[in-house]
Parts: structure tokens; C-alpha cells; sequence
């Protein structure tokens, strides 16, 4: 993945995609949290609140003036939930990956 320089206050259109073997993200719902390493401010995106792009494809929408000046490596942590007969399951999946660097 390339690692492209934003500038503070940039709209970008994320793309969080994950394959797994037995299933696709249509299948189970999740939530995508999307931070600046070394900062406490995050942002998370529940699976209704991105654009579907196909069944392992969705977009996250980020306006980056929600980090209030700060600067570093935009990364987002993928947090699948599967319900199964035991109860709900949290397979690790795609757990974490560079996004953006904003300046």
C-alpha cells in the first residue's frame, strides 16, 4: 500500500477491504476505527456508516480536520463481530494498516 502525504483538513476516501476464507464483510457486522498514531483522538465508523463497494470492499468517508492539528500516520483498526451459537466472536482480521500520512 502507498503511503500518501494529506494535508490537515483533506477529504479522503478510505477503502477498507478484508478477505477472510469462509466469509465476506457483508456477512457479519463491524466497526473500523480510524486514528493518528501517538494521538489519543480517534474516529469510528460502524458498517452503516460506510459506502458499500461490493462484499469485501467498504468506504470509509474522513474529513482529517476532525484531528484538530495534529500530525502522523492516519492507521485504522478493523474490529469484525461474529455471532455464533456461544456468542459473539472476535476473529482478528486485518487488525491494523497505514492509511495516510497528514502534514
Amino acid at each position: 500500500m502507498a503511503i500518501v502525504n494529506f494535508k490537515q483538513g483533506s477529504k479522503l476516501r478510505i477503502a477498507i477491504s478484508v478477505t477472510h476464507p469462509d466469509y465476506t464483510m457483508d456477512d457479519y457486522d463491524f466497526e473500523v476505527k480510524l486514528y493518528i498514531n501517538s494521538t489519543s483522538e480517534y474516529i469510528i465508523f460502524s458498517k452503516s456508516e460506510l459506502l458499500r463497494e461490493s462484499e469485501n470492499r467498504y468506504i470509509a468517508l474522513l474529513d482529517t480536520s476532525i484531528f484538530k492539528d495534529k500530525k502522523g500516520v492516519i492507521r485504522y483498526e478493523f474490529i469484525p463481530k461474529i455471532t455464533t451459537d456461544v456468542g459473539d466472536v472476535e476473529p482478528i482480521i486485518g487488525k491494523e494498516s497505514c492509511i495516510a500520512i497528514v502534514r
